[in-house]
């Protein structure tokens, strides 16, 4: 456990959601491990850093990286994802073919893999945006809360799919806000771990796709909207960070009630 973990939606006491905190990861201002007392017995095989983003709400957005020597791999937990184009196996099939048909009254569609990912499809996009554009809720009747979706979605998708780029939520309600930690956490990153001959070549996220072939270059892409903010704040057309601005209108929307209520900057 990293020092500085808390619980949603209620902060609670670590020990009450059974967390053990004789294992916290304790690290210096910087993000760099501060063992002077413990030193973890896998740092031998494992380094790692702590990004701590303080401006984006009322508690901190923390997450540890770590580095596997031997493999090359950077392990994340929510930094950076890859959506595939495929649903995983995991994915309950009969939940993609009742998200497959654009209008909810031909729900489920027929089981045939063009369908599964076509419900993938959908369903990465909700995840994603919360509210994609071309998807609305049915206001009543018999299938009153279901999602109809219009045609263009597709294209949403694609812009998104088989990626390397952090979370459009967390890029919206984290990143964006704390854009000098952000930055200065892949600088520590890349310099770190980013050796052409000993560095990390792929990247292993807790969410979707994994191992995602990435190297450092990747990951600064996937950042790059930190420099090139823009007008609306999260450079949504910053070369190799480019996200759909017709998709990203809620998240615009969510973020600026927050900020609107001094959740975040």
């Amino acid at each position: 456990m990293t020092e500085g973990i808390w619980s949603v939606p209620v902060d609670l006491p670590l020990e009450w959601l059974g967390i053990d905190k004789t294992g916290t990861l304790t690290v210096d201002r910087r993000g760099l491990p501060d063992d002077s007392e413990r030193t973890p017995p896998w740092l031998d095989e494992l380094d790692y850093r702590v990004l701590r983003v303080d401006t984006a709400g009322a508690n901190p957005y923390i997450e540890t990286c770590f580095f596997h020597r031997e493999s090359r791999s950077l392990l994340v937990t929510d930094l950076v994802l890859s959506i595939p184009t495929v649903p995983p196996e995991v994915i309950s099939r009969d939940r993609l073919l009742n998200l497959a048909p654009d209008d909810p009254a031909d729900a489920p569609a027929a089981s045939t893999d063009e369908n599964l990912k076509i419900g993938w499809a959908k369903a990465s996009l909700v995840v994603s945006f919360l509210g994609p554009s071309r998807q609305s809720q049915v206001a009543d009747g018999e299938f009153k809360g279901k999602l109809k979706w219009e045609p263009g979605y597709e294209k949403s998708f694609e812009a998104i799919r088989e990626r390397t780029i952090p979370s459009p939520i967390l890029r919206t309600l984290v990143f964006s806000k704390g854009r000098g930690f952000t930055r200065d956490f892949i600088d520590v990153l890349c310099r770190d771990w980013g050796d052409e001959e000993t560095g990390f070549v792929r990247i292993i996220p807790a969410h979707y796709d994994a191992p995602i072939a990435a190297g450092p270059t990747e990951l600064r892409r996937a950042f790059a909207f930190i420099d090139q903010p823009g007008s609306d704040g999260l450079g949504l057309d910053a070369p190799g960070a480019e996200l759909p601005k017709e998709d990203m209108v809620l998240l615009k929307r969510v973020n600026d009630v927050l900020v609107k209520v001094g959740l975040g900057s």
